[in-house]
């Protein structure tokens, strides 16, 4: 009450009720109070993009209709040229693509910030250049890795990335039309390979799991080649499936090929379960070889039931100088492992 009549009347005082109150929605002062609430609520629910209208032409692009938000500058005009016709001769184009990598450093001046937007049509990719004041920055940071763009620029050869780029102008944002399952019997896909099968996967095990799941099947096989790291990924993203609606059974293969039974090839075996707590460590050494090389470092997790419940990490002093070659490889100089 106290705030209704301070935005009403403009003063603010103390509201108390004496006696009995009778609240019912019949009475014009509750009524009058929850107007206010839910005019309160309206005023500062978040407000999304604006969208607009296509500006340029958009056919037979991907886009869902009407679904433009403009970034930076003006609306694009025209026509959308392929990023695979593009070359150092084509001068003011526009053209589309999903983001796939955001770069930025600042000028060493202080007042400017200098970003490299990489993105595909999938036709073939590209850079989107844009060199800013720190006060015309902001409607670039909202640009994220995913992101659909409609860019209208100057194609011209980079003098600093030696490659032809992308000076953007004008950008906009539009929504991207998902690929979707309609089948009314959804299939199980019995042989998927992640990016973990060397030569024969470009995609995480995140976003496959992810894509099954939102296209409505009930399981997908993960069966990489002879090797099972992209099992705990898998788990995670089965999870978090099922707490957005989407539950998928992930079906843990692999790839296999054929060995000398008569030679051991497991040493060490436990009968210990994947929920009971284990130590996961990786070392680096001085070189590749268990008989002559030293450790350098020991890093571990513990886990248990699935999560990191620990962490641990040490450097060894190896009593020898490192190889430029290791230096390299592990980002470990000498210096940091004195003592």
């Amino acid at each position: 009450a106290k705030e209704i009549v301070s935005e009403q009347f403009g003063f603010e005082c103390d509201v108390q009720f004496m006696g009995e109150v009778i609240l019912s929605n019949e009475n014009p002062i509750v009524q009058m109070m929850e107007q206010e609430l839910k005019n309160a609520a309206e005023k500062n629910k978040p407000q999304g993009p604006k969208l607009l209208k296509f500006s340029f032409k958009a056919n037979g692009l991907p886009f869902v209709p009407d679904s433009m938000e403009i970034i930076y500058g003006k609306p694009i005009k025209g026509d959308i040229t392929p990023l695979c016709e593009i070359n150092e001769s084509s001068g003011r184009i526009s053209v589309w693509g999903d983001v796939f990598k955001i770069e930025s450093r600042d000028m060493k001046s202080g007042k400017g910030r200098i970003y490299s937007i990489y993105f595909t049509d999938y036709t073939s990719s590209n850079v989107l250049k844009m060199v800013l004041n720190m006060e015309d920055i902001a409607p670039i940071e909202r640009i994220k890795k995913g992101d659909t763009l409609v860019i209208a620029g100057e194609a011209s050869f980079d003098k600093y990335d030696k490659e032809v780029n992308i000076r953007g102008n004008h950008i906009a944002r539009v929504k991207k039309l998902k690929r979707e399952d309609k089948c009314e019997h959804k299939r199980v896909e019995l042989h998927a390979h992640t990016k973990m099968s060397s030569m024969d996967g470009l995609v995480t095990a995140e976003d496959l799991v992810k894509t099954a799941a939102r296209f409505g099947h009930k399981a997908i096989a993960i069966t990489d080649h002879g090797v099972v790291q992209a099992f705990p990924e898998a788990a995670s993203a089965a999870k978090a499936a099922a707490k957005s609606g989407n539950p998928i059974k992930i079906l843990y293969g692999v790839e296999g090929y054929l060995v000398n039974d008569k030679i051991p090839a497991v040493a060490g075996a436990s009968a210990a379960g994947i929920d009971d707590t284990l130590i996961v460590f990786d070392l680096e050494t001085t070189g590749l070889s268990a008989a002559n090389d030293r450790i350098i470092e020991i890093g571990a997790v513990k886990i248990k039931g699935g999560e990191v419940i620990d962490e641990f990490d040490i450097f060894v002093d190896p009593e020898q100088t490192l190889s430029d070659e290791i230096v390299k490889l592990t980002n470990i100089t000498d210096k940091m492992l004195e003592g």
